[in-house]
């Protein structure tokens, strides 16, 4: 059944190659290549003209004017047929070409700022869920950290940018949907309606009581045990920040 099927698409690229010439395959990859089911361009060599790259064909013409899927990867022509790279706006979206020209996808970190492509190579925007953490990606596409308001909630992006979630940073905290909880007991302890831990009506000091994680020769105490700062430690203890005898939380999970 594969075997038949792939002779009918060989079939139909040559009908169309023949028909119609070097232009309509190069035309194919161009409208498919979001969803990466696009012919294959043409077999051809790469050539370097004043300083810039572009894609002969064997058979005669040149990669132009959309994308081309060549080796697998794939490139991004102008009209005049040279290799795009770097950041570029197609069909409303955007997508990074590497030095080499090969459309990239996942993370990728422009100067100080990370972004996500998907596996199109669109950049995404807006909530993200990529390896089973939750990431928030503002129009321009940088991942944010620390406190943000989206929606009119308020949520914490660790310094991976990953939410936290069902747990304390500092007075303030954070329910298993990530958002910052308000006017509510949290066990023992009551947040009021800017969502701080109102000590007035605890009555308890929650670094007295609160559970962190620490190593000997760390600086800094952890919130979670799970904390990215913490995967190749050994001996990690666990207790009260009095406890740790550290003054500072990790910036990574607190």
């Amino acid at each position: 059944m594969q075997t038949s099927m792939r002779r009918r698409i060989a079939s139909v690229a040559l009908a169309v190659l023949v028909a119609f010439g070097c232009g309509a395959l190069t035309a194919l990859a161009q409208e498919t290549a979001e969803g990466q089911t696009a012919y294959a361009a043409q077999q051809g060599t790469w050539k370097k003209s004043s300083g810039k790259w572009w894609y002969a064909y064997n058979g005669g013409g040149y990669a132009k004017s959309g994308w081309a899927q060549i080796d697998g990867k794939w490139y991004l022509f102008d009209g005049a047929g040279w290799m795009k790279t770097g950041w570029q706006q197609v069909g409303g979206k955007w997508y990074h070409l590497s030095g080499s020209g090969a459309m990239q996808t996942g993370w990728l970190k422009d100067g100080k700022t990370w972004y996500y492509l998907n596996q199109s190579g669109a950049m995404a925007t807006g909530w993200q869920k990529v390896g089973g953490s939750w990431y928030y990606l503002a129009k321009s596409g940088a991942m944010k950290t620390g406190w943000q308001k989206v929606g009119g909630s308020w949520y914490y992006l660790k310094g991976s940018g990953a939410m936290a979630a069902n747990t304390w940073i500092g007075d303030y905290y954070v329910d298993g949907s990530g958002v910052m909880a308000t006017n509510c007991w949290i066990g023992k302890y009551y947040v009021d309606a800017n969502g701080k831990w109102d000590r007035s009506k605890s009555g308890t000091n929650l670094a007295d009581t609160k559970t962190v994680y620490w190593v000997d020769n760390g600086e800094v105490y952890h919130l979670t045990k799970d904390c990215v700062s913490l995967k190749r430690s050994t001996g990690i203890h666990s207790g009260t920040v009095a406890q740790s005898g550290k003054s500072r939380v990790c910036s990574n999970c607190g």
